[in-house]
């Protein structure tokens, strides 16, 4: 389990000084790797011993073995990207920008914690109703994940906030996914803190295991890269929303068929002409 993972796990257990430390290592591991604690605290505002507790936290015996692991993080990166751009110099723009894609998936993919998943996929197959919220970078996400939803199991409705009534007809039983990415939308994090306050089910998409959304979502789902970027996050988050799809739909199939064939019977009555 890398540092990552750690933070993911443990996020719960993180004071409000460690989960700054948290965020520092996520966005600059490389100055974990070159500076000893003392260094690092200075450039987060926080004490030596705040860096020291925060490594214990995750279960590191202390900052030096945490270091370790950065350094052997940021080396292997480095090399990676090394390889990666000599053996792109001769890919068209296409091949480059999509091999990258690929890449960010498998990292993904490998951060992915089973459980969750299992635990995701089993509250959206069994959901009463399902409420999808995601504004601005993140609509696309949510907008996609309605439809699909709807399309092997339905009950599913898209957050629209000109028109909506926010949470008032979802009932127990009920599940809230949120999309969050930097720069978090505000109204998408009250809809969850209501969420929460009604004792509804919330999965939340984001791209860090410490942001805002992290404190109210029952399942998280980090897509955590190098850089903060909505554009090399969103081909991660489609996929990842793909394997979901495939989850609901494996939990009862002939439901999932049923629902299928009763879309197509719908768009071929109402949009094409024989």
């Amino acid at each position: 389990m890398d540092f990552r993972m750690r933070i993911q796990k443990n996020r719960n257990d993180l004071t409000k000084g460690m989960k700054k430390v948290a965020g520092f290592l996520l966005k600059e591991p490389a100055a974990f790797a070159a500076n000893p604690a003392r260094k690092v605290a200075e450039e987060i505002g926080v004490s030596e011993t705040m860096v020291v507790r925060f490594c214990h936290a995750l279960g590191y015996k202390g900052y030096g073995e945490l270091q370790k692991e950065i350094r052997d993080f940021v080396f292997n990166l480095k090399n990676h990207d090394k390889e990666e751009h000599t053996d792109q110099e001769t890919l068209a723009i296409y091949e480059k920008r999509m091999l990258e894609d690929q890449a960010n998936i498998q990292q993904t993919a490998k951060m992915v914690d089973p459980q969750m998943f299992d635990l995701a996929v089993n509250k959206l197959a069994e959901a009463e109703r399902i409420l999808v919220a995601g504004r601005r970078s993140s609509f696309s996400m949510a907008h996609w994940f309605t439809f699909m939803l709807n399309f092997v199991y339905g009950k599913a409705r898209l957050f629209r906030q000109e028109t909506d009534i926010h949470l008032e007809d979802l009932l127990a039983g009920s599940v809230l996914v949120a999309f969050s990415f930097y720069r978090y939308d505000l109204d998408t994090l009250w809809l969850v803190e209501e969420a929460k306050k009604r004792g509804i089910f919330v999965i939340g998409f984001t791209d860090s295991s410490i942001s805002p959304i992290v404190d109210y979502a029952d399942a998280l789902f980090p897509v955590q890269l190098t850089e903060q970027s909505v554009p090399d996050a969103a081909p991660v988050t489609f996929s990842l929303l793909n394997a979901i799809i495939s989850g609901v739909y494996a939990k009862n199939p002939e439901r999932a068929n049923r629902h299928i064939d009763a879309y197509e019977s719908r768009r071929l009555k109402n949009f094409f002409i024989d």
